[in-house]
């Protein structure tokens, strides 16, 4: 007798990412040491499982979301950050009353990456064996492209390189699907 669970329902896929994103402690439990609970995706020991909880509400949480699943079947995703950083210029003196002044400025750095630079870089292998160059750009609401991402876009797509918008998991979930399974991206 087998102790694997076969996967029927291929709905069973989206009952289990929305078990993941709602939240309910109880279910997510119930759910964590199975070793099917990303069925369809790829099979995982529960040390994988991940134990945060996630939405995909924020910009940032569903770059969590994202970045976290494509790691842990198998891929390698990072976040990219293109903001540069604030330098502190300032120094404190003092008077000769004794009392202390800040002196000086704050000073901005910018970025070295690219602008327009998505916010996800990915790289996986999809079930025919083919690389997957894949640069994900995340919105949230009514957030719009710049003119700078839609020119990074198309030079990603002609350099040979997927890239997509996610405005939320489930959108995400389609396009991976559709990667991982087309013959030629």
């Amino acid at each position: 007798m087998k102790d694997e669970k076969q996967i029927d329902n291929p709905h069973q896929i989206q009952d289990n990412i929305d078990l993941l994103l709602a939240g309910n402690p109880e279910r997510i439990e119930m759910y964590r040491n199975d070793p099917m609970f990303f069925a369809g995706i790829q099979v995982l020991a529960p040390s994988y499982v991940p134990k945060d909880k996630f939405s995909d509400k924020t910009a940032n949480s569903l770059t969590k979301c994202i970045v976290t699943w494509i790691n842990i079947n198998g891929g390698i995703a990072e976040r990219i950050s293109s903001a540069g950083r604030m330098i502190d210029n300032t120094k404190v003196v003092s008077n000769v009353l004794g009392q202390k002044y800040r002196i000086g400025s704050f000073g901005y750095i910018p970025g070295t990456s690219r602008n327009g630079t998505a916010d996800v870089s990915a790289t996986f292998r999809n079930i025919h064996g083919q690389v997957v160059s894949w640069k994900i750009e995340v919105k949230i609401g009514k957030d719009k492209q710049s003119e700078a991402q839609k020119q990074y876009q198309q030079d990603t797509e002609k350099a040979g390189g997927v890239y997509t918008l996610a405005r939320s998991f489930s959108e995400f979930i389609k396009d991976y699907k559709r990667l991982m399974e087309s013959p030629s991206t």
